[in-house]
């Protein structure tokens, strides 16, 4: 440790010491002393700080901090702003004393942009200085972050364990692990080991003792969540997501993507319709066995499960999927955590391409959970594209369009990337009006916009066809212009397409007016 009093230069210097020498603390705290003289400038104890902690005669530790005490803001403040953009390296933690009014936006600032944090203190308030002054050595001399950590309750049969996705450390040091699935207790007395992987050569292995002798819940309550939301989808020989099946047996590949868990096969139901055979249809559970597993995300794959797409008759588990060819077959996978009924995820194929006499078809979400990148301020935070192609692979997606049909903000294609914002990808046969809300995970209100497509620009890109694919990009952004944080979202959404008669050559038609409301959850990575 080291110290430094500044004014308009540096006083009273202490080139830094080890506190574990006898005779040094007393060496250092003889080196604090306060002068009253005018002028404030930052610039040259940061300077000589940095020069310090980065001589290796002086240090030897790669922990290393400087802790920042000033009442006033600085008088070469735009020096001080060109050194910290050049000097990130070193966290820097400030506290602010004198006037409680005063913003002190520069050392928030300084904290900021190097990963330190700002504290306000009283003066006269010794007992907060010295929780401060705590919370920042914990805060330097906390150990490395666990590479991962794993929970499991040995105490059921078969033991259930959840593991980590990621870590959190916070302000006061502790570290907060992202779990991958809620732990099963039963009632009375559990066995709970916790190993935790801070290398290869360093795992630590711990026992805790849970008694659970409540009332055994009925549902998981709002306060728990799993990350992220599972996608469950049909990939035809090329890889991709085909509009409608086609009226013949075709083989596909079943994919489900969830977060990590002790599940390694899963079960997927596939259910089959026609709305013009009331009760007629299928059904299949489809074993998934586990394909691969990382960072924290599990890929469960079925290849080549055939689907008969032209079946006049259904039988039931027989390990194909039969399905009724024309506009009113339909196919729709399902699968649901066996331990919390929250995480599902389901997927329906038609068995025909939009009728020309249909409004809408069922939305598709593009990426479960995006991982978000700067944004501009928007006033809009709805965006809406014509004619895509939508091409998913693994947890991403590969998105196209012909065109905007509502994007006042001028939105970048960069930041409308459905791998960075929530996108979600539907078809209508005409134009439309819509009203969406936006949801945490809790249910409470975050953003909302009604508006309608532009009918001449939507007709423009159609170009004769039957339908319109569109994508519906929400930027994740409150009402009052807040970014969403890392967690789980609700998108309530409302299409109605407008009537509309068609004159196009060789096949005039007229398209009825349609309402659709949909809910759907996604998450976001911030």
């Amino acid at each position: 440790m080291g110290s430094i009093a500044f004014a308009a230069d540096t006083g009273h210097v202490r080139p830094p010491l080890l506190l574990s020498v006898a005779g040094n603390p007393a060496l250092i705290k003889a080196s604090l002393q306060i002068d009253s003289i005018p002028d404030t400038q930052y610039g040259p104890p940061l300077k000589l700080a940095a020069k310090w902690l980065r001589d290796t005669s002086l240090t030897n530790t790669a922990k290393q901090a400087i802790v920042f005490i000033s009442d006033g803001q600085p008088n070469d403040a735009n020096a001080v702003t060109t050194w910290i953009n050049a000097n990130k390296d070193i966290p820097i933690y400030t506290i602010a004393l004198g006037d409680s009014t005063a913003p002190f936006t520069r050392m928030q600032d300084m904290s900021t942009q190097t990963g330190g944090v700002f504290y306000r203190v009283s003066p006269k308030d010794l007992v907060r200085m010295n929780v401060v002054m705590q919370q920042i050595i914990q805060a330097i001399t906390v150990p490395t972050i666990p590479r991962s950590i794993e929970v499991t309750n040995t105490s059921l049969a078969p033991p259930q364990v959840s593991r980590s996705t990621g870590m959190n450390r916070n302000a006061d040091s502790s570290i907060t692990p992202v779990m991958d699935s809620i732990l099963a207790l039963n009632k009375g007395a559990n066995v709970l080991t916790v190993k935790v992987t801070m290398s290869d050569n360093d795992v630590r292995n711990y026992t805790v003792k849970v008694q659970a002798d409540g009332p055994v819940a009925a549902a998981s309550g709002q306060s728990l969540s799993c990350y992220a939301m599972p996608t469950l989808t049909l990939l035809n020989k090329a890889g991709g997501v085909d509009s409608a099946y086609t009226a013949a047996t075709t083989q596909y590949n079943v994919r489900l993507t969830r977060a990590t868990s002790d599940l390694k096969q899963v079960i997927v139901t596939a259910t089959s319709s026609d709305t013009t055979r009331p009760g007629w249809g299928d059904e299949e559970h489809i074993i998934l066995p586990e394909a691969s597993a990382a960072g924290g995300t599990t890929v469960n794959l079925k290849n080549n499960y055939p689907l008969n797409g032209s079946a006049a008759t259904a039988t039931k588990g027989d390990n194909t999927l039969d399905a009724a060819p024309g506009p009113g077959g339909s196919v729709t996978l399902t699968w649901q955590h066996p331990r919390d009924p929250r995480e599902i995820a389901t997927y329906r194929l038609p068995g025909k391409s939009i009728s020309t006499t249909q409004g809408f078809i069922d939305v598709i979400r593009a990426v479960d959970a995006p991982h978000g990148v700067d944004l501009p301020v928007v006033t809009d935070p709805v965006v809406i594209r014509g004619g895509v192609t939508l091409v998913q692979k693994g947890g991403s997606a590969v998105l196209t369009s012909k065109g905007d049909l509502n994007n006042p903000n001028k939105i970048s294609g960069e930041i409308l990337d459905p791998n960075h914002t929530p996108t979600f990808v539907f078809k209508t046969a005409a134009p439309f009006s819509y009203s969406i809300s936006i949801y945490d995970g809790l249910g409470q209100f975050l953003n909302s916009k009604e508006g309608a497509v532009d009918s001449l620009k939507w007709e423009q890109l159609r170009g004769g066809a039957d339908s319109l694919a569109c994508a519906f990009s929400i930027l994740p952004v409150s009402k009052e212009g807040h970014r969403f944080g890392t967690g789980v979202y609700i998108l309530r959404a409302t299409i109605t397409t407008h009537v509309d008669v068609r004159q196009d050559v060789g096949r005039p038609a007229r398209v009825t007016a349609a309402t659709k409301t949909f809910t759907n959850r996604f998450g976001y990575i911030r």
